[in-house]
């Protein structure tokens, strides 16, 4: 797709064509049933082009980044979470020290044009705020936007029940709504956060704070207002509840493997 170009082509018999084409001249021609259809078409294709071209990482919907990485899961969040198992437990104050602005942009600026490597990956402080930033920049969180007042309402009945096998199949619920590859991003996340607050006493990190500081790019509204900024409070508690509950969660959807560390793929 990167050196593809769209040709529009006229409608026939009641059919909307367009064509994708290679640098070669090679022709691939697709038909929509209608003309919304073949506008949306072409403009997803118009989009995934440029992503290639650009080989933009930050900032690209995580499932087109994807097609375009042809992986499972982005390649920054691999690596970083790699690194950051090695390193993070024994750095304190991990993902609440900031790291070094200039240094944290130049990796982002890296990747952005598909120059990084392991090599790069260097810094504890750096590689976490490059981690957060990722899902910070994402287009759309994890949890869809129109997830997150469901999200809200469901913890609230949690703490006027204190249902946890309830609350476990209603998060499974939505978890199982989400896209393969982004509920395997999630599940690696939640299992690496969590595995890395048992070196809370070193990290002065525990579950809670963790949370705390994932829980704004993973699970956020799309449009901030007083309410939601008053439904921080659950938005934290979801996180946590995410992290210490993740194989509750994700091993009571049917159909999918037992979540076994980050070996787990619900695709």
């Amino acid at each position: 797709l990167e050196n593809a170009v769209i040709e529009d082509q006229p409608a026939k018999g009641g059919k909307y064509p367009f064509a994708l084409k290679d640098s070669r001249g090679d022709e691939l021609v697709i038909t929509a049933r209608i003309a919304p259809e073949k506008a949306g078409w072409m403009a997803e294709f118009t989009q995934l082009i440029a992503v290639f071209k650009e080989k933009k990482v930050f900032g690209t919907p995580m499932l087109q980044l994807l097609a375009v990485e042809r992986r499972q899961t982005p390649l920054v969040v691999e690596m970083s979470i790699q690194y950051l198992k090695e390193h993070a437990p024994n750095s304190e104050g991990v993902f609440r020290v900031p790291g070094d602005q200039a240094k944290v942009e130049e990796l982002k600026q890296l990747w952005n044009k598909g120059l990084a490597t392991p090599e790069h990956m260097v810094g504890v402080e750096n590689v976490a705020a490059l981690l957060k930033l990722y899902f910070r920049e994402l287009p759309e969180p994890l949890f869809p936007f129109e997830s997150f007042k469901d999200l809200v309402q469901m913890q609230d009945s949690f703490e006027s029940t204190n249902d946890a096998v309830q609350y476990v199949k209603e998060l499974a619920a939505v978890v199982d709504g989400l896209p393969g590859p982004v509920s395997h991003v999630l599940y690696m996340l939640c299992d690496f956060l969590y595995e890395l607050s048992k070196h809370a006493e070193v990290t002065l990190m525990n579950v809670d704070n963790l949370a705390l500081v994932f829980a704004p790019n993973l699970i956020r509204p799309k449009e901030h207002t007083m309410e939601t900024s008053l439904a921080s409070p659950s938005v934290n508690k979801i996180m946590t509840f995410l992290l210490q509950r993740r194989k509750e969660i994700w091993g009571s959807i049917e159909g999918l493997a037992d979540a076994e560390g980050l070996e787990y793929c619900p695709l």
